[in-house]
């Protein structure tokens, strides 16, 4: 049995076409500060070959709307469906805030559902939801 992977990459969002008939493969890519003009699709002076081949094969979503321009409420609010200030979390996590500061480990937030579905998920890249080790993904 083939155990499906999913990359969650704090860098905007792409589907890859599944390997498999039975379910998906998903790489998740969330960009930080990714305006248009930021990509080599939408203009000419970005060098973004990789993105852009991303885009072009997989989804491009051109309407997408965050709920804060801050970090860690709008990362925690991806994860869990809720706004950052239901969760406690209404500005940037680091080392001046509250040391316990984070998202709670007991919430559901999406990769947990696609593990309990039998996927393989993992992190690459800032995550900014905690500092302590029980707000970090396991």
């Amino acid at each position: 049995m083939h155990r499906k992977i999913l990359s969650i990459v704090w860098a905007t969002a792409a589907l890859l076409p599944s390997a498999s008939a039975e379910r998906p493969n998903f790489l998740f890519i969330l960009t930080d500060d990714q305006a248009p003009w930021a990509l080599g699709l939408e203009d000419d002076q970005a060098k973004t070959p990789n993105l852009d081949r991303l885009f072009k094969e997989g989804m491009w979503l051109t309407n997408s709307f965050t709920v804060t321009p801050v970090c860690s409420p709008s990362r925690a609010s991806l994860m869990t469906s809720r706004y950052g200030s239901e969760l406690g979390i209404t500005e940037w996590i680091h080392n001046q805030n509250e040391p316990d500061l984070g998202l709670d480990p007991l919430l559901p937030v999406w990769p947990r559902m696609l593990q309990s579905a039998g996927y393989s998920t993992g992190l690459i890249g800032k995550w900014h939801l905690g500092k302590t080790d029980k707000h970090h993904p396991m």
